[in-house]
C-alpha cells in the first residue's frame, strides 16, 4: 500500500507521509517562524486542518501575525475554520492540570471531525515554553504514546522545546520520543535521529521491504480493505483474480462488499469479528465476483494494520484449478460409482437370474422325481401285482408237484421284493405327503421313518409358520434335512438327532444337531467333493443359490450343529421386480433394458437431424421427436413425457433456459441436458439452476455426448 506523503513546507525535511511527529529546539521567536509558519502555510495550502498551539515566548497574537505575513488569506481559512490558534492554556491545561490521557483524546478527535469536514488530516504544533518540572515525567510519557500511535492517524505534528529549560537529560528524552529533531546550528538548521530509532527503522525498512517484494511479486493476490466495504489498494495478482483494473480501483470502483456473493457475507463478517479480536483471521474459502458477473474461488486470510480496527489486509489464492481439479475428480468418482451400481446392478440380476434357475432346476427335478415315482407306482408296480395275478391263476399251487412248488414260491418273493423296493424308491423319490401336506408334515413322517427304518431317534421342533409356498423350496430343505440325518446316521456314532424348524422375520430357520463325534468343522463345506451327491457342498450350494445361509459348527468329540437360513418366498422370485426394489437397480435396469425416450429441441434442422443420426446409432436411445423452438419443446413434454431432453439454450420465441424452468417446475422428473456451442461458466450455471442435470458443448465428441446423456438420465432416477 503506497503510503501518501505531503508536503511539509520546511526545506530540509521536503515531504513527508502521514504519522510523521518531529520536534524541534529553538532559543528564539525568529526560530519558531522560521519553520512553522511555512509549515502551516503549507498545511493550509494542501487541504488540512491546522492546530497551533502557542506559548511564549511567541504567543497567539504573534503567531497569528508571524503567519499572515506568508499567507495573505490567513482571516478566510480562520473564518471558514481551518486553522485555530490557541495558548496553551486553552488546550494542555485547560482543566487546571495538564492530563496526558485527556489531551491525547483531544487530538483524535480533532482529527475525526477534520476527516469528516473533507479536510485531508491533521497539522499540529505545540509549544512546551510552559512545561513545568513536575509535569516533565508525564508529558515525556504523553509524548512516547504520541510516537506509538500517531503513525495510525492522517497527522503531521512537531513539537517545540526551548533549549533554555532543556538540559542534556532533557534533549535525550525529547528526541528518543520524536522520529528526528530540528536542531539550528548556526544559521542552518540540521537534522538529528536517536541511534535507537534509526535501528528501529531500519528493522521496520527491512520488514515493509520484504512486504513489499511479496506485494510486487504478485505470487499472491494482497489488497488492503477498510471495514466501510472499500479496497483501498492492491496487486496486480489481486486485480487479476478480479477482473478489474488499476483505473477502477482508483475511481473507487472496486469495493469487496459489493464483489462478494450473499452467500459469502456471513463468513466476511465472521472473520472480521474474529480480526477485530485476534488481530487476525484464519484462512476460508468464498468466492468472488469478477467485473465480466462470473465467481472465482478463493482461499483468503486477512489482518489488522493498525489499532483502531477500520483498515486491514488480505491475501487471496484463485483456487480456480484446485476446484476444477475437485469438480473433475468428483465426476470420476460419480461415473466410478455409477459404474459399480451398473456392476452391482448386473451382479443382482445374474444373482437373481442364478436364484431362479436354481428353483427352476430344483423344481424340474421335483417334476421329474415325481414322474418317476409315478411311473413306479402307476405302471411298474401294478404290472408286478399283475404278475402275481397271473402266475397263481396260470400255475395253480395244487396242481404242480413240489419243485416246481418251490421255484414258483421263490418267484413270487422276488417278485413281492421288487414291489416293496419300488414302494421305498417311490418315497425316497417324492413322497406323497410333502406334496399333499407340505414341508412340517414330510418332517415329522421323516423323523418316524428314519428311526423304523435306521434305528435314529428324531427330536422334530417345528412352528406352524415355517411353511415356505415354493414346492420347489420345500423339497429342496426336506431333501437337504434327509440327507443331513443320514449324515448322522453314517458318521456321527450316536442314535439320536434333533431338527427345529421355526421362522425370524422374513426367513427360515432350520438346524439339525447331534452330539456325536464331530468333526474339524473349519475347512470341510468348502473341501467335500460335489461327486459326494447331496452332501453338505451340494446342500450349500443349492442354500445360496437361493440367497440363503448355512452354517456348521462341529469340534472333534462336541457333535455338530448345521443351520441352514433361507428367504421364505411366497412365490419363485421375478426379475424386474426384485430389480425394480432398488432406486439405484431401478434406474440401471430401466437404462438397460429399455430405451431412453429423447426429444430434441434446437432452431437449426441440420443440428437436430444430425443429433437424431447420431443418436439411432445406439439401440439404447430413441428420438421420439424434434422441436424447433423451446414453447414447442414445452408442449411436447407435456404430450409425450420423454425421458430426457437435450436442449438448445438459445432459440426463439422461448429460450433453452426459460423452457427449462418451466419444463422442471411441471414435470421434475424429465431429465434436461444443455447445449450451447458456448461453453462459458455464466450459461452453464444459468441452465443448472434452471433444472438442467448437465450441460454440454456441441462440439463434444459424440462417444461424450451418448456417455453423458446415460449418466445424466441414471443419475436423474436415483434422485
Amino acid at each position: 500500500m503506497e503510503k501518501e506523503l505531503r508536503k511539509t513546507g520546511i526545506d530540509i525535511i521536503g515531504n513527508t507521509s502521514w504519522g510523521t511527529h518531529l520536534c524541534q529546539f529553538y532559543q528564539t521567536p525568529e526560530d519558531l517562524i522560521d519553520i512553522l509558519a511555512p509549515y502551516f502555510k503549507a498545511g493550509l495550502e494542501n487541504n488540512e486542518f491546522c492546530m497551533w498551539i502557542t506559548a511564549e515566548p511567541l504567543n497567539a497574537k504573534k503567531a497569528k501575525a508571524s503567519l499572515k505575513k506568508i499567507v495573505r488569506k490567513l482571516d478566510d481559512y480562520i473564518e471558514k475554520g481551518q486553522i485555530e490558534i490557541l495558548d496553551f492554556s486553552q488546550w494542555y491545561t485547560k482543566s487546571g492540570e495538564f492530563d496526558a490521557d485527556e489531551v491525547l483524546d483531544s487530538w483524535v478527535e480533532k482529527e475525526k471531525q477534520a476527516l469528516e469536514r473533507g479536510f485531508d488530516g491533521i497539522r499540529l504544533t505545540g509549544n512546551t515554553f510552559w512545561l513545568e518540572d513536575k509535569y516533565w515525567r508525564d508529558f515525556t510519557d504523553y509524548e512516547e504514546m504520541i510516537n506509538i500511535v500517531i503513525g495510525n492517524y492522517k497527522m503531521l505534528a512537531i513539537c517545540s522545546y526551548s533549549l533554555d529549560k532543556c538540559g542534556a537529560t532533557e534533549i535525550m528524552d525529547v528526541v528518543a520520543n520524536h522520529q528526528f529533531a530540528l536542531v539550528k546550528r548556526g544559521n542552518r538548521w540540521e537534522i538529528i535521529e536517536s541511534s535507537e530509532r534509526r535501528k528501529a527503522e531500519e528493522v521496520l525498512r527491512k520488514s515493509e521491504e520484504k512486504f513489499r517484494r511479496i506485494y510486487e511479486s504478485n505470487m499472491l493476490g494482497i489488497a488492503f480493505w477498510e471495514s466501510s466495504g472499500a479496497i483501498v489498494d492492491a496487486n496486480n495478482a489481486f486485480l487479476d483474480i478480479i477482473g478489474y483494473t488499476k483505473d477502477d480501483l482508483k475511481s473507487g470502483k472496486v469495493r469487496w462488499l459489493d464483489i462478494t456473493p450473499p452467500e459469502f457475507v456471513h463468513l466476511d463478517q465472521e472473520a472480521i469479528e474474529i480480526i477485530n479480536e485476534k488481530g487476525f483471521c484464519d484462512p476460508f474459502e468464498k468466492e468472488y465476483i469478477r467485473n465480466d458477473g462470473t465467481r472465482v474461488p478463493i482461499l483468503i486470510g486477512g489482518a489488522l494494520v493498525g489499532p483502531e480496527k477500520d483498515q486491514g489486509v488480505c491475501y487471496n489464492i484463485d483456487f480456480t484449478e484446485r476446484k476444477q481439479a475437485e469438480e473433475e475428480i468428483k465426476r470420476s468418482r460419480d461415473e466410478l460409482e455409477m459404474k459399480v451400481s451398473e456392476r452391482t446392478a448386473e451382479v443382482k440380476q445374474r444373482s437373481l437370474q442364478l436364484q431362479k434357475l436354481a428353483l427352476e432346476l430344483s423344481n424340474a427335478e421335483d417334476r421329474e422325481r415325481r414322474r418317476l415315482s409315478m411311473i413306479l407306482h402307476d405302471d411298474l408296480q401294478q404290472r408286478l401285482a399283475s404278475l402275481l395275478y397271473k402266475i397263481s391263476y396260470i400255475l395253480p399251487k395244487d396242481k404242480i408237484d413240489g419243485h416246481v412248488k418251490e421255484k414258483l414260491d421263490e418267484l413270487e418273493k422276488d417278485i413281492a421284493e421288487s414291489i416293496q423296493v419300488s414302494r421305498e424308491l417311490c418315497l425316497e423319490l417324492s413322497p406323497p405327503i410333502l406334496q399333499q401336506n407340505g414341508l412340517l408334515a414330510a418332517l415329522t413322517w421323516l423323523a418316524k421313518y428314519m428311526e423304523l427304518k435306521h434305528g435314529l431317534s428324531v427330536t422334530l421342533h417345528t412352528e406352524k409358520e415355517a411353511k415356505p409356498e415354493s414346492t420347489a423350496l420345500a423339497s429342496m430343505l426336506y431333501r437337504a434335512v434327509k440327507e443331513l440325518l443320514f449324515n448322522v446316521i453314517k458318521h456321527a456314532g450316536v442314535h439320536s438327532a434333533s431338527v427345529d424348524v421355526s421362522t425370524d422375520g422374513n426367513m427360515i430357520m432350520l438346524s439339525v444337531m447331534d452330539s456325536g463325534k464331530g468333526f474339524e468343522a473349519a475347512t470341510y463345506l468348502d473341501n467335500q467333493k460335489i461327486s459326494e451327491g447331496f452332501g453338505l457342498f451340494s446342500i450349500k450350494e443349492r442354500i445360496h443359490s437361493i440367497g440363503g445361509k448355512i452354517t456348521l459348527e462341529s469340534e472333534p468329540g462336541k457333535g455338530c450343529w448345521v443351520r441352514i437360513s433361507v428367504p421364505i418366498e411366497r412365490r419363485p422370485p421375478d426379475l424386474t421386480e426384485s430389480i425394480s426394489n432398488s432406486p439405484v437397480a431401478k434406474a440401471v435396469h430401466e437404462t438397460i433394458s429399455n430405451k431412453i425416450r429423447i426429444i430434441i429441441a434446437d432452431d437449426h434442422r441440420i443440428v437436430r437431424e444430425g443429433l437424431a443420426n447420431l443418436l439411432k446409432r445406439s439401440h439404447d436411445l430413441e428420438v421420439i421427436a424434434q422441436a424447433n423452438n423451446g414453447r414447442e419443446a414445452v408442449s411436447l413434454a407435456k404430450e409425450l413425457n420423454p425421458d430426457l431432453i437435450l436442449m438448445d439454450v438459445s432459440m426463439p420465441e422461448l429460450d433453452g433456459i426459460q423452457a427449462t424452468a418451466e419444463i422442471s417446475q411441471a414435470q421434475p422428473y424429465i431429465c434436461i441436458v444443455g447445449l450451447s456451442m458456448h461453453n462459458d461458466q455464466a450459461t452453464r450455471e444459468r441452465m443448472l439452476k434452471a433444472g438442467a442435470a448437465d450441460y454440454l458443448c456441441k462440439t463434444s465428441q459424440a462417444e461424450h455426448l451418448i456417455e453423458a446423456i446415460r449418466r445424466a438420465t441414471i443419475q436423474w432416477a436415483k434422485r
